[in-house]
């Protein structure tokens, strides 16, 4: 797969080879390298596993938060959406914590 992609920016390069040097010669600018995409591969690796820790931990305390629920379907729907949320709060405190940090 990495090889794979790493042949379609090398087949890029050669398609836009003008282009390329063009604004290489004008900003220095130069097409990144695969392993300079560490961090995005690591953020999904962790956003992957904060998503499976959130449903093994919160999705049984919702469920039975919501045992007062006659029908069945309605509380694993609702257990599983506050479950949802649950992940997107968690998320949303962390991107906002490590935005801080990389902007200050």
């Amino acid at each position: 797969m990495l090889s794979k992609v790493q042949n379609t920016i090398e087949n890029l390069k050669v398609l836009w080879k003008d282009e390329c040097d063009a604004a290489y010669r004008e900003t220095g600018f130069e097409w990144p390298l695969l392993k300079e995409f560490w961090i995005t591969i690591a953020a999904a690796f962790a956003c992957y596993i904060l998503s499976e820790i959130t449903v093994y931990f919160m999705y049984p305390y919702y469920y039975e938060l919501f045992k007062f629920e006659k029908i069945e379907r309605a509380r694993v729907v609702k257990s599983k959406k506050n479950t949802d949320k649950a992940y997107s709060l968690i998320y949303h405190i962390f991107i906002l914590i490590y935005g801080y940090m990389i902007l200050s």
